[in-house]
């Protein structure tokens, strides 16, 4: 379910919602302008994976960028939410990369409609793992 941005600054939460395949109003606000007013970056991240642990779900933030080529992270079809970044600004900005059913071409998901960054923007990908159930003796 594509979200598009409500805010200037609330790209990782629509990108969230669209991953996790949830409504925008089920995911907390983490990152936006108004969460670093009411929380430290610190325990923002302590939010974000508890509410991550809750679904069952840990990541894994992997810093890379285009002139290196996309990490190589599996096959088939694979969904990152990705940050993008342009020098001259302060903040990144999320969208989910996805790929088609072979694994041999990345798509976009924007939530911003009248984006201009480019996978040339790229800084980092976020994999979200399962974490498997853990089973009584």
């Amino acid at each position: 379910m594509k979200n598009m941005m409500r805010s200037n600054d609330d790209c990782f939460r629509c990108c969230l919602a669209e991953y996790f395949d949830i409504l925008y109003e089920d995911v907390p606000d983490f990152f936006s302008y108004k969460a670093e007013e009411k929380y430290t970056y610190v325990e923002n991240m302590q939010r974000f994976e508890q509410w991550l642990e809750k679904r069952g779900y840990c990541y894994l933030m992997i810093r890379c960028n285009s002139q290196d080529g996309m990490p190589f992270i599996g096959y088939g079809n694979i969904k990152v939410i990705a940050s993008l970044k342009k020098p001259e600004r302060k903040y990144a900005h999320a969208v989910i990369l996805h790929t088609d059913d072979n694994g041999d071409s990345w798509y976009v998901s924007d939530p911003k409609p009248d984006t201009d960054y480019t996978f040339d923007d790229l800084v980092g990908i976020d994999i979200f793992v399962k974490i498997p159930e853990l089973k009584k003796c």
